[in-house]
């Protein structure tokens, strides 16, 4: 397992597991060709960066999610699939990648469990669900990348964060400013910065 300097220190007298991290103590520079700059300084502009390379980067279990097209293509087309509408397979599948039950998806796409029982198969959610669904998996195939695993990170979403107000992360995500705090936490995590 690699380092995890200051958050290893912080969460280890909490029985918190400390996650793998790629690169703790290095930042990659923005243009993502491997090259390594000296100081541990990330910019917001770099884990935001970083989620995107992500979510073009997924590994090929976590690209099961949703079809492969909503993970690799760029946001123009994310646009466009959100406007067509996300089906009810697709936000199966990332339950199932989750482990999240319908109660707190409930929470994270601002809608009643009985809409989320009530769509079959292939039906679509509307807009603003499945902006909301697109969201979540995102977090969910950059957190699965930055951890390695699958079960690390649900772990990880469900236990009390220091960083996040010692709140859990999924009770962040029921807010769009809750989700990317959680995305750059992700991202503070993989860059070893806290």
């Amino acid at each position: 397992m690699a380092k995890a300097g200051k958050y290893a220190e912080n969460n280890k007298s909490k029985g918190n597991k400390i996650p793998r991290v790629k690169a703790a103590g290095a930042v990659r520079n923005k243009k993502g060709n491997g090259a390594i700059m000296n100081d541990n300084k990330v910019s917001e502009s770099d884990i935001q960066y970083a989620s995107v390379k992500h979510s073009k980067h997924l590994r090929s279990a976590a690209k099961s999610y949703i079809s492969e097209a909503a993970y690799t293509a760029p946001v123009s087309e994310k646009i466009i699939i959100i406007k067509n509408g996300i089906s009810k397979k697709e936000l199966e599948a990332i339950k199932k990648e989750s482990n999240l039950d319908y109660e707190t998806l409930s929470n994270i796409l601002s809608v009643s469990k009985a809409k989320l029982h009530s769509k079959k198969g292939t039906e679509k959610f509307d807009q603003n669900t499945s902006e909301r669904i697109m969201l979540l998996a995102d977090v969910v195939a950059y957190g699965q990348s930055v951890f390695e695993d699958k079960d690390s990170f649900n772990e990880w979403l469900k236990a009390n964060n220091k960083a996040l107000g010692n709140k859990p992360p999924i009770e962040l995500m029921d807010t769009i400013y809750g989700i990317d705090e959680v995305k750059k936490e992700i991202g503070r995590i993989e860059y070893g910065v806290f």
